[in-house]
């Protein structure tokens, strides 16, 4: 009711436009900083003063927006071919005005020319066999170096493990898209070559694990999961636990912790809860700083025997503000909109920092024990 007489009490008034009832009623579209606080100043520029943003003119010296597009220099990883000129050499007469002489540049003229492959790319090679028409021995055309024996290259398998975990591509989407480009590659081989190469991975895997627990900031949440395959250790637990009433089912947990600049993420997927996950995590954690700075709420199980973290609010609310502001009040604080994380919460948590809610109704049986 009071955010219906704040909206009829705008209208009336003929102060609300369009944009920012629409603001008003669903939230900003996006939450970028400069779509809550503004663009950010031009270095060393003076700080916002007591006079209104009305009056201010355009800033002096802001540099001049791009036209957007990637430079030459930005493709590091593909492959450069220098072209010499056909008819001019170091010390020949200038074609132009057929006086002076000629000398290269030290910035060559850059084309960049962008085509399309497959993800997966592969060779064949066709080694020549000869026969002898007596003995009937073969004799077979050896393979280049570095060819090697193994089908599947390690590059290879770094990059099905890359499109699966890193760009979340299922494979049997790699396998369709494979054999679109008549590059065959099996949902079946896939799993294969990233199970094969996982030993080699663990080291890695240990390492980021401590990392993250050393994390200033650590976000977890966890999903439900479906594994088709399960052992049989697995289904006899799984079996015992839905005879005592206990959980069940696969859980992934997304582990996010972030310090010193740098983003860990991580996946667990089994039948532990996020936050039994998250206590294996900070049980890593070093003995000198016993305490997360700010955890966010864990979907699924509590922390037990780890750090106590320190719960943190719904962040996205407090970046859009719960209300907006009156016309002429203070700026929303910069550094508290860029010290907090880029996400969209669901509409149902967010609606109550929107809206005033009116208290919820009774909702106890009566006592003649009607509906």
């Amino acid at each position: 009711m009071d955010t219906l007489a704040f909206v009829t009490a705008e209208l009336q008034a003929k102060q609300t436009s369009l944009d920012r009832l629409r603001r008003l009623l669903f939230g900003a579209p996006t939450e970028t900083t400069r779509t809550i606080v503004g663009p950010s100043p031009p270095p060393g520029a003076p700080g916002p003063g007591p006079s209104s943003s009305a009056e201010a003119g355009p800033a002096a010296g802001t540099p001049r927006p791009g036209h957007g597009r990637t430079g030459a220099a930005a493709y590091t990883g593909a492959d450069t071919v220098t072209i010499a000129h056909p008819s001019l050499h170091r010390g020949d007469g200038c074609p132009g005005c057929l006086t002076g002489k000629i000398y290269p540049l030290a910035e060559p003229a850059t084309r960049v020319r962008i085509t399309g492959m497959a993800p997966l790319g592969a060779t064949v090679y066709a080694c020549e066999r000869w026969r002898g028409n007596l003995c009937g021995e073969v004799f077979t055309a050896p393979a280049p170096a570095g060819v090697g024996d193994a089908k599947y290259d390690a590059t290879a398998t770094s990059m099905v493990g890359l499109l699966k975990y890193g760009c979340g591509l299922p494979f049997h989407r790699i396998e369709i898209l494979q054999r679109g480009l008549r590059i065959p590659l099996p949902a079946a081989t896939q799993w294969e070559l990233v199970r094969d190469a996982l030993p080699q991975l663990v080291p890695a895997w240990d390492e980021l694990l401590r990392q993250a627990a050393q994390g200033e900031v650590v976000y977890n949440d966890d999903t439900t999961m479906k594994v088709l395959a399960l052992t049989a250790e697995q289904r006899r637990a799984a079996g015992a636990d839905e005879e005592t009433d206990a959980r069940t089912g696969v859980f992934t947990s997304g582990i996010v912790a972030t310090g010193a600049g740098h983003h860990i993420a991580l996946f667990c997927t089994g039948r532990q809860h996020a936050g039994e996950n998250l206590a294996a995590v900070l049980a890593q954690r070093a003995a000198a700083d016993p305490e997360v700075r700010r955890a966010r709420r864990q979907h699924r199980g509590r922390l037990r025997h780890a750090p106590r973290p320190l719960p943190g609010p719904c962040a996205p609310p407090l970046r859009r503000g719960g209300r907006p502001l009156p016309r002429g009040g203070p700026a929303p604080p910069r550094d508290l909109a860029r010290g907090l994380p880029h996400r969209r919460p669901r509409a149902r948590a967010c609606a109550v920092t929107r809206r005033a809610t009116a208290p919820p109704p009774d909702r106890e049986r009566p006592a003649d024990g009607g509906p």
